[in-house]
């Protein structure tokens, strides 16, 4: 639980950081889109340690905000990529965003897609336990679709631009590495250890790591604009 608590600690404190610094920034289109993907990460993150936290009103809140970080990272990914390839994004491709919603608003008043979790005490802690139903299955055929459109425009991009190649693989990495660490939750050995959590923050340095290669800004002005900010936060 420790170690739970202190890398949640860590990556919320990352994602704040980076979306402020940005803010304070000079923006572009593929700069909000990062905001973006870092905004879903954040409330993945804080919403899952709220909730295990117990935080009021209610834990049931926090699961909420949390799956929707989660539900609608595949579209900020896609809206991301579309904009490092430079591919332009269709009406259609508001789709799933669409779907996304419209499931998520039905699944708000009872669970009936995805309930949250209950709550047990026991032996002192606390533990929580899903109820996984078929109608889970909606949420995945949704972000598949999603997943599947953000691959054509990696290779929509790369045809066009071959030398999108290079600049793009830390990219894929880092989903490699996110989608990996969300498997190995069910691999006892990581039981207990946030591997889902510390593969978001290893995605999130690696976009990071490909927005300097494309010269989209430049990690010292980040550093210093980093620094003003903690400083601001101090004196606060």
């Amino acid at each position: 639980m420790e170690s739970y608590i202190s890398f949640s600690i860590i990556s919320v404190f990352f994602y704040t950081f980076m979306m402020l610094t940005l803010l304070a920034g000079k923006r572009s289109r593929i700069i909000n889109s990062f905001m973006c993907v870092l905004g879903g990460m954040l409330c993945w993150t804080l919403g899952s340690f709220l909730m295990r936290m117990e935080a009021g009103p209610s834990y049931i809140l926090w699961y909420y905000v949390s799956l929707a970080g989660i539900l609608f990272l595949p579209y900020f990914y896609y809206v991301f990529i579309s904009e490092f390839m430079g591919v332009r994004m269709g009406r259609k491709s508001k789709i799933p965003l669409l779907l996304m919603l419209l499931l998520f608003a039905i699944n708000i008043p009872g669970g009936i897609i995805l309930r949250w979790p209950d709550l047990i005490r026991k032996n002192g802690g606390a533990h929580f336990v899903y109820k996984i139903t078929p109608w889970f299955l909606l949420f995945f055929v949704v972000a598949g679709i999603t997943i599947i459109q953000i691959f054509i425009t990696m290779y929509r991009g790369c045809r066009r631009h071959p030398g999108y190649r290079k600049q793009i693989e830390p990219i894929l990495v880092g989903i490699l590495i996110i989608f990996v660490g969300n498997l190995a939750l069910a691999v006892p050995v990581f039981s207990g250890f946030p591997i889902d959590i510390v593969s978001g923050l290893i995605n999130a340095v690696l976009m990071l790591y490909a927005l300097t290669r494309r010269r989209l800004f430049q990690m010292r002005r980040l550093a210093s604009d980093g620094v003003c900010f903690g400083v601001g936060v101090v004196l606060t």
